[in-house]
């Protein structure tokens, strides 16, 4: 991704922005910040969010059910 995003996937929605050190990932009761690549973000037993890559231009992200 190159910009900020909102992200629904089993029923969770997420709000997914980047910085050029890191992506954020925002729900309602949430906020986490993750650095470089291999990150994973973890949303209940629902979603989990794994930075696959990141640089300056953006980022890959894998989003899967734990």
């Amino acid at each position: 991704m190159t910009s900020t995003a909102n992200i629904t996937a089993n029923d969770v929605t997420v709000h997914v922005s980047l910085g050029d050190d890191y992506v954020t990932f925002q729900t309602a009761g949430t906020l986490m910040q993750l650095g470089g690549a291999g990150g994973e973000a973890g949303f209940g037993d629902r979603l989990k969010a794994t930075v696959v890559a990141h640089n300056k231009d953006g980022a890959v992200l894998k989003f899967t059910a734990p």
